[in-house]
């Protein structure tokens, strides 16, 4: 029994009740941190993934993990896609391609699983 409810008498009639959604909030927690340790950490992931400027240069992550391939299209690959702006698998469902330049991407678009967007990004 929750220490909660063993401490408030008026609570021991719901303690069936209160004790299932406990579980329920734990189940969820679980879900939404199986790949942080902290709750807080799973919902700071924007400052992770996306488009983000680093001192080493730019960098874009996705989070796919039911993608076989993600690529990078635009202009300067006739909308076509090519190995050379693949994004890299690191790890679980992760995706990133580093670059030092910054320019505009107009689409980008993945195989696998359904995907599609619009953002800047960058080539070397």
């Amino acid at each position: 029994m929750l220490k909660l409810v063993e401490e408030d008498k008026l609570l021991k009639p719901f303690a069936g009740i209160i004790e299932k959604r406990h579980q329920q909030v734990l189940a969820m927690e679980r879900e939404f941190t199986y790949r942080t340790t902290r709750l807080s950490d799973s919902c700071n992931s924007y400052l992770y993934y996306g488009l983000h400027r680093t001192n080493e240069g730019w960098v874009f992550r996705e989070w796919a993990p039911n993608a076989t391939a993600i690529y990078l299209l635009g202009e300067f690959n006739d909308w076509r896609k090519h190995p050379d702006y693949a994004l890299t698998k690191v790890g679980d469902g992760i995706r990133e391609r580093w670059c030092t330049r910054c320019f505009i991407v107009y689409s980008w678009s993945g195989t696998g699983g359904a995907g599609s967007g619009c953002l800047l990004m960058c080539d070397e």
